[in-house]
């Protein structure tokens, strides 16, 4: 099983910077889980490389980490520096000039006003003028400390890399002679970080859920409950409101309502949330309410609180069997894949906007995915119907989309369908001689 994939581009703009003139300085960041870390590692193989890693922790736990990190570069112990000057010379003495990259990964929890300008200092002696490189390496706020207007980083960061979860190809690789089917259905169920599908690393889709999110100790039960409790909104609000949109629940009024708090409160809540990549808000199309509703975005959460958190009579009965949560993971997986043809219209089509069209008071699960398209100079409205099955789509899909589509108001109105198993013949030749869109596993498991 491969332990890292993907990231070629990522990698490539690493050695071009690696090899340009001039400053040699980075900062590589994503949101948690992306990899950041996996990244750089694998850059700096074959490299000469001294790897910082700052701990939660104490300052004197920060010096120590640098010195440690020096210690196994050169492999002499050096005394434990007094202060991040002291400790930023060492490693100036260490990497010389022979091209070291120096990384500072999880820099934000050293961060601090005298951290900075260290570092400001320690860029200016021993990286500007020298073919060293430096590479701060974590997460978005890290970024963000090191680019503001005031910091004593500010231009001394040259480049910046920003990782993305996995596409579905790139997950592909980390689980070796899996079936695509399965290999797709753990996309769908932890997205693209490259963690997750690490530990789902057995034969098959059901056994992978089971070792991960059943039994005694479920991994990815602890991660899903590790990221609410860090969110901004206290935990009880930001796991109910959760819990409640993997029931269909999305509307802002009616999350107030269920939470006992003001529609104020619940949209500062909502805004934290979709800011932290919890949630999305889902945009209405045509004659669809009004108001955009929201729906869990982070695939882990979505699987946690619509398969796990909402069904904790079964999953802590001391089962481990898949069998006991299939029905619920098999409309989880449904859910998620419209997500996942949201993504597709988006990168395939020149798109005006995406959204849904939905029946006032329906639940977010009926949504159907729509799509306002430009083409030729005019625009048409595309309803899209979208299904997670095992067996190819039939000729009675597309007459309850057409059904359905009938009350969708739009001028120039077409419709598409997206299948990760396939559509039978009658289906494929009605849609030729209609006009209508299919997608199905030769475009999406590519």
């Amino acid at each position: 099983m491969a332990q890292f994939a993907g990231r070629e581009k990522e990698l490539e703009a690493l050695e071009r910077l690696y090899s340009a003139d001039g400053l040699r300085t980075c900062s590589v960041y994503g949101r948690s889980r992306t990899g950041t870390s996996g990244l750089v590692r694998e850059f700096c193989k074959g490299k000469p490389a001294i790897i910082v890693r700052f701990p939660e922790g104490t300052l004197r736990e920060m010096l120590e980490s640098i010195c440690d990190s020096v210690t196994r570069y050169t492999s002499e112990d050096i005394p434990l520096p007094a202060d991040y000057d002291e400790a930023f010379s060492a490693i100036g003495a260490a990497c010389g000039g022979d091209g070291t990259v120096v990384v500072l990964d999880d820099a934000a929890n050293a961060d601090s006003l005298e951290f900075r300008k260290a570092l400001g200092r320690f860029i200016d002696g021993h990286i500007r003028d020298s073919d060293n490189m430096l590479i701060l390496c974590g997460s978005p706020e890290n970024a963000m400390v090191s680019m503001t207007e005031r910091s004593p980083l500010k231009d001394r960061i040259k480049d910046a890399v920003v990782l993305r979860p996995l596409s579905f190809a790139e997950s592909r690789e980390l689980h070796g002679k899996m079936k695509d089917l399965d290999a797709y259905k753990c996309h769908l169920t932890v997205g693209g970080i490259p963690l997750y599908h690490l530990l789902m690393n057995k034969s098959d889709y059901e056994t992978c859920v089971e070792k991960c999110f059943l039994g005694t100790y479920p991994r990815l039960c602890a991660e899903a409950e590790n990221i609410v409790r860090k969110s901004s909104v206290p935990y009880r609000y930001c796991s109910a409101i959760l819990s409640e949109m993997a029931k269909g629940c999305g509307r802002p009024i009616d999350l107030a309502n269920d939470q006992g708090i003001s529609r104020q409160l619940c949209e500062v809540y909502l805004k934290k949330m979709e800011s932290e990549g919890m949630i999305a808000r889902v945009n209405p199309i045509a004659n669809a309410p009004k108001k955009p509703v929201f729906t869990v975005k982070n695939p882990l959460l979505g699987f946690y609180h619509t398969v796990i958190r909402n069904n904790s009579d079964i999953v802590l009965a001391d089962r481990t069997d898949f069998s006991d949560i299939a029905p619920e993971a098999g409309m989880f997986l449904e859910l998620r894949f419209r997500s996942i043809c949201y993504g597709y219209l988006k990168e395939n089509f020149d798109c005006k906007a995406v959204g849904g069209w939905w029946i006032a008071g329906e639940s977010t699960n009926s949504i159907n995915l729509a799509a306002v398209i430009e083409k030729d100079g005019s625009e048409y409205t595309l309803v899209c119907d979208c299904k997670f099955r095992k067996g190819k789509i039939d000729t009675g899909a597309l007459k309850n989309l057409k059904k359905r589509a009938e009350a969708v108001e739009a001028d120039d109105k077409r419709l598409a369908m997206f299948s990760v198993s396939g559509f039978d013949g009658d289906l494929v030749k009605t849609a030729e001689k209609e006009g209508i869109l299919l997608i199905g596993p030769k475009e999406l498991l590519n």
